[in-house]
This record gives structure tokens, sequence and C-alpha cells, in this order.
């Protein structure tokens, strides 16, 4: 058969009976903090709240930010800064005494005092107003509405004037800077002018037409670099043409010849062209800026360098080419190469010249002046620090003045929008207020109760049994009720009481009639739900071994009073009901119960039968239930343990299975004695009894090891007591259906 598979979810029965089970506590939480919240919510005075409304102008910011560069970062409204300022001590003493002068117009003295006592700025709020970036609120709260208006009031007006003197303040303090500042850049200016006039004293570096030993020195340098470039760069044509040569001579028949020096008329023009070079450099150097290519003597150089260069080309363009003639295209491709190369390689030769010559000028020039190019940046580097601080020092000038300007014109970024309003009472939502706190109150109590539950270490739910062993649970046995015990009306209501509540009382103490009632609640009333359940016990121990069927059964707990002997006498009952022969056997040594229940002799008994060899047939003795014996305990036998291990006490448990269809034994707590230990281990199974609320989860592990020791058939376990099944649908169900009422009131139910 394929397993069913139960849905997960939350227990609500669990939960149910969890805060049932603590019922009392949770009611007790519940209640306080009704009681506490309702009385609050009752007794609190009504409250008062006033406000008024102020603007933020930020048009009017402080110049001190601006000269530091940190005014473009502020938000238009800053509200912490307005609330740090109204809870000083110098904000809190002046609206003390400001209150009191306002209050003194309105009121007599006794009334300002006792109000001046338990007043002060910390009680006023500041917050923005409904999220608008420029606008704020201040409010207070006070079971006096007069005093709450004029507080408001005096801190709206108070609060304006004390930021108006902060402001006052930075802008005296920034003034005072700003003199400070102004007397040093005055002075480092002083210095500046004289450390340039100083430099200017030992060198003749600028003159005013900007022909001056620096300017000519720049001019060369520049003139040289430029020479240089130029050189550069014929040679590189140069190189790139007698390449193009090589290639063309290479193609054509004969091969050009270039004498390996130059020829005296070569020589005698390349002097020529480089003295009228050398010249020309001179006058550009006397003449400085004037000089340029239109005045008469440079003009008049040009033209004769212009003919020794033709002179020059035409000398070299002579030269034949070993003889043999060159033909065709390629003679004048030839030829054109080759004049090209003559032409760089005369403009190479002038260039070359004159680069020289400016080197020399200027290294002569650098002779005659060691420390010009020093002198010029340390001139130039105090010509710029002049400059700076001269626009410093207007700049502050102006800053000095507008701050004097706004220091008497200041009235404060803070403008009264809105003046302190009438004062409104609060809502003080007392219902609401109670609601919570109830709702508080029960979820607080619950959560106490879940706590006590979590920490209780007993027995509760089948869950906490399966988390010990794996033993089934062949019986649930419900309590019994004031209305499952026949006769209970007329009983004592002391005895009500603790059948009610479940009090744990000694057998001595308690009514003989009632425990034999509660104890036979099978025989008394068969219709009841608690006996329904011990016939279903009855059920699931006869299909335990359905090859072998049980001969003997001990029923034992791992304490005391948690219903060995109730189920025991129960279960008896329930297999008399159905014919079979049972003989219920007491070996409680100490407490012995079962002479009280079926109202027997207490002796003979086991202990005669076994310490005395009484013959058997004389202790077991007949009880009122048809098919149902009983054996007590005997007499005098607290001292006797040890007949649970004698061969005697075998020899008649075997004699018992002959006479008898189903023998059961009532033994005394498995942990407290051995007794239950001997007895498990000749029986043909053992029925434990956890009680609800009471059975420990240690304890009833280790009752469970302890008859596992000695090789018990455990049988399963009968949970007792449990209150889940109380207000179950099945119960009820039950209850329903068996149920018969008056006739005369009611039909009767079948």
């Amino acid at each position: 058969m394929q397993d069913i598979q139960v849905k997960q979810g939350i227990d609500t029965q669990a939960i149910i009976g969890t805060i049932l089970r603590h019922k009392f506590v949770v009611l007790f939480v519940f209640l306080t903090f009704t009681i506490v919240v309702s009385y609050y919510s009752l007794s609190k005075p009504t409250l008062y709240r006033s406000s008024s409304i102020l603007y933020f102008d930020n048009s009017t910011n402080n110049p001190v930010l601006d000269i530091l560069g940190k005014n473009s970062g502020l938000k238009p409204i800053d509200a912490g800064y307005y609330d740090v300022i109204m809870t000083t001590d110098l904000f809190n003493k002046r609206f003390r005494d400001e209150l009191g002068i306002e209050l003194r117009k309105f009121r007599d003295e006794s009334y300002v005092q006792n109000a001046l006592l338990s007043v002060s700025s910390s009680q006023i709020s500041l917050r923005p107003y409904k999220e608008a970036s420029q606008f704020v609120e201040i409010s207070a709260i006070s079971i006096d509405s007069f005093l709450v208006q004029k507080m408001v009031e005096v801190a709206t007006v108070l609060l304006k004037l004390r930021s108006a003197e902060i402001d006052r303040e930075g802008l005296q303090s920034g003034i005072k800077f700003i003199e400070e500042q102004i007397e040093i850049t005055k002075s480092n200016l002083e210095k500046t002018e004289l450390a340039i006039q100083e430099l200017e004293k030992r060198t003749d570096l600028i003159s005013k037409n900007d022909e001056g030993p620096l300017n000519k020195i720049i001019l060369m340098r520049e003139k040289l670099a430029e020479l240089e470039t130029q050189i550069q760069i014929r040679q590189s044509n140069l190189s790139a043409l007698e390449s193009q040569l090589d290639s063309i001579q290479s193609r054509i028949t004969g091969k050009a010849v270039r004498p390996e020096k130059d020829s005296q008329a070569e020589l005698r023009l390349k002097n020529q062209i480089e003295e009228l070079q050398a010249k020309k450099a001179e006058l550009f150097q006397k003449l400085g800026a004037s000089a340029s290519d239109d005045n008469q003597e440079i003009k008049k150089i040009n033209e004769q360098i212009t003919t020794f260069r033709e002179q020059y080309v035409q000398l070299l363009s002579t030269y034949s080419t070993d003889g043999n003639i060159v033909s065709g295209d390629m003679n004048e491709i030839w030829k054109n190469v080759f004049a090209k190369k003559n032409d760089e390689e005369i403009e190479l030769f002038i260039l070359k010249g004159q680069a020289r010559l400016y080197a020399g000028l200027i290294r002569n020039f650098e002779l005659r002046n060691p420390n010009l190019l020093e002198d010029a940046i340390d001139i130039k580097r105090l010509n710029r620090s002049k400059q700076v601080y001269e626009e410093t020092l207007n700049s502050l000038i102006k800053q000095k003045e507008n701050f004097s300007i706004q220091f008497f014109g200041i009235t404060g970024n803070l403008k009264i929008i809105d003046p302190a309003q009438p004062p409104e009472a609060i809502y003080r939502k007392v219902f609401t207020n109670i609601f919570i706190g109830s709702v508080l109150g029960l979820l607080i109590g619950v959560a106490l109760a879940f706590g006590m539950d979590y920490l209780d270490t007993t027995i509760k739910n089948n869950e906490h049994i399966n988390s010990i062993t794996n033993l089934p649970v062949i019986g649930i046995i419900p309590p019994i009720e004031i209305s499952d015990v026949p006769g209970s009306n007329g009983e004592s209501a002391a005895i009500v009481d603790r059948l009610k509540f479940k009090k744990r009382v000694n057998v001595e103490n308690e009514d003989k009639n009632i425990i034999r009632k509660k104890a036979m609640i099978s025989q008394l009333n068969s219709r009841s739900f608690v006996s329904e359940s011990y016939r279903t016990l009855r059920t699931n121990i006869q299909f335990a071994n359905i090859d072998t069927p049980l001969r003997s059964i001990l029923i034992g707990s791992s304490g005391p009073s948690e219903g060995k002997t109730t189920t025991a006498v129960n279960l008896a009952i329930s297999f008399a009901d159905m014919g079979h022969k049972v003989c219920l056997v007491d070996t409680d040594l100490r407490k012995p119960k079962h002479h009280l229940l079926f109202e027997v002799n207490e002796s003979p008994g086991l202990a005669d039968s076994v310490l005395d060899n009484v013959d058997l047939d004389r202790t077991i003795q007949n009880t009122a239930i048809k098919n149902l014996n009983v054996l007590t305990i005997g007499a005098n036998a607290i001292n006797h343990s040890e007949i649970f291990s004698s061969m005697r006490m075998s020899l008649l448990m075997n004699e018992l299975e002959k006479k008898f269809d189903l023998v059961i034994y009532d033994t005394p707590p498995i942990l407290l004695l051995t007794d239950s230990i001997i007895l498990s281990s000749r029986v043909d199974g053992v029925l434990l009894v956890v009680k609800y609320g009471m059975t420990e989860k240690q304890n009833l592990q280790n009752a469970i090891s302890a008859l596992k020791n000695v090789r018990a058939n455990i049988i399963g376990i009968v949970f007792n007591d449990y209150s889940g099944e109380r207000r179950s649908y099945y119960r009820y169900a039950y209850d329903s259906y068996y149920t018969v009422k008056d006739a005369s009131k009611e039909n009767i139910k079948i």
C-alpha cells in the first residue's frame, strides 16, 4: 500500500492547546497591559500644540563662506543647525528670561515661577514644514494652552534674533580676518617690489623698446635653432638626391665623375659666400628688431650672395660624364637631379656657416653675461608675484567694504511667515491606545506561553514521544471530567475542585469513593469517551501480536502518579467485558491500592503465596465484575522486595497464566524501584504509561533504556490524561451520539 502523504502546515490545535495550557499567564499579561494602558490613557491630561512657520532666505548667505569657496555646497536650509542653536545654554537662558517677561504681562508672579520651573528651550521642536526645502516649523506641546503659545512666540522671535547675531559675529570675524590678510598682502607686495628694483639695478635685462641683452640672446637662440632645423632638412634632401643619382647612373651608359676635392674656383666662391653670410649676421645682430631684408645694406649683401651662387652652380654644371654622352629623356632627368643636388649642397654650406656664426656670438654673449638667464627668471617670477599680490589686495579691500556694509544692514536668514498659532488640543487616541495595548498584551502573553511551553521538558504531544523513541502510541486516554464520574454532583466542593484542576493528592487524603470511581470509569460509565478510549487500547493490544496472543502484560511508568493503576484496572475491565478471564495483580509493595478499589481483603495476597507458600487459590479474590479477579499484594510485604526475583515468583507467574486468559501486573515506577525491571523480563509484553504534562522526556528515555537492557518486550506507549482529546471533534461527536436526554424535554438520540 502506498504511504499517504500528510500535508505539512500549522497545527492550529497544538497552538490552541499551548495557549489553553497557559491561559492564566496569557490572561494575566493581557489584563495587566490593558489596565496599565487604559489608566495611562484615561488619566493623561489633554495636551495642546502651537506652532509657527519661518522662511529661510538663502539670498543673504554668509559672505565668509564666499571667500572660502564653500557656499555653493550648502543646502537651502539646515534645520539641524538651528536646532543646535536652540539647545545651547545661552539660548535657553535668554529663552527663559524673555518668556518670563512675556508671561508677567498677563499672569501673576506665582504662575510665572511655576511655569518657568518646568520650561526649557529643549521642549521646542523644529522640523521642515511639509517637505518644503526653505520652510521650517517651530512647535511646542504642553498641558497649558496659554503657556504653549507664549513658548512658541518667544522661541520664534529669539531664534530669528539669535540667528542674525551669529551672522554678525561671523561677519565681524570675517572683517578681522580680511584686515589681517590685507596687512600680510601689503607686506609681501613691498618685499617683491624691493627685490625687483635690486635686480634691475644689478643688470640691464629689459628695456622699454625690448632691445636689452635678454631679448638679444633670445633672438640669437631662436635664429640658431631655426638654422639647425634647416640644416637637418637640407641634409635629408641631399641624401635623397644622391640616392636618386646613383639609381639613374646605373641605368645609363657612362658614369658621372666628380673630383674628390673642390677646385680653387669652388673654394674661392664658397669663401666669398661665407663672408657675405657672416656680414649679414652681424648686421642682424646690430640692427636688432628693426633688421629686415628691405634694409639697403642687407639687400646689397643678398644680391652679392645670389650672384656668387649662380657662378658656383654654373661651375658645378660644367663637369662631364667622363666622355660618354647621355642621350634621351634620361639625360634630362640626370641633369635636373644633378642641378637640384648642387643647389642643396650650396644651401647646406651657407646654412652651416650661419649656424657657426650665431653659435660663436651666443658663446661670446654668455661669457660677458654669466647670470643673465637666472636673473631673467627671477624678474619674471617676481613680476608675476607682484601682479598676484596686487589683485589679491584689491579683492580683499572690496570684500572688506562688502562685509562692512552687510554688518550694519544684516537682519538674518530667517523670516517669520506665520506667527505662533492659537493652541489646538491634540487627539489623545484613548481607545486606539487601549486597543493597541490590549493587542500587545495578548501577543506578549501568547509569546510568554510559548516560551514557557518551550522551556517545559514534559511530554505534551505525540511529536515529543516520537523525538525520544520509535515505539508506537497504541492508546490515547483523555482526562476524566466531572461529567464522566457518576454521582459526582453530590460530592464535596473540595473533591470536585481537585478533580477539575487535576491536583496531585495522596491516596490517603483523597476521598476513597471518588478514587474508586475514577479508576473504574470503564465499569461505572461504559458509554463515556474515556471508557471507549480504553476499549480502543484493548483492541490495539490484541492486534499487536496476532500470531502469539499476549498472556501477561506489565503496566509501568517512569515516575509516580502517571496513571498506571487506572490504566491497569480499566484495561482489565475492558478485557473482562469481552469474556476473557482476567487476573489483575498488584505488585506495588509500598503503595498497594487494589484492595481499596475493588473493596476486597488486603491479605492473603501475592506476598503470602511467595513467602509463606499460601495456596494461590486462597489469595486470588473475585470482584464484582464478571470474569475479573484480583491478586492483592498481601499484608506486611513492604520489606520483602526480593520476592520478585525468587524462583517461587516465576512459578507463581506461570501458574497464573495457566489459570487465566490474561494476567495484568500493576507495578511501581520503573525509575524508582527495580521491581518493575525484574518483572518486565518475565512477562509477554510491557505497556509504558506517559502522563500528559507530567512525564519528563528524559525520564521516559531512561525508562525505555532500562527495559531494553533486560530485553523486555515493549508493546507500546499509552498517552494518559491527554488534554488535547478534551476539545477534539471526535469526543464531541461521541458524546453527542451517545447522550440520552430526558424524553419529556427532547427526543432520545439513538
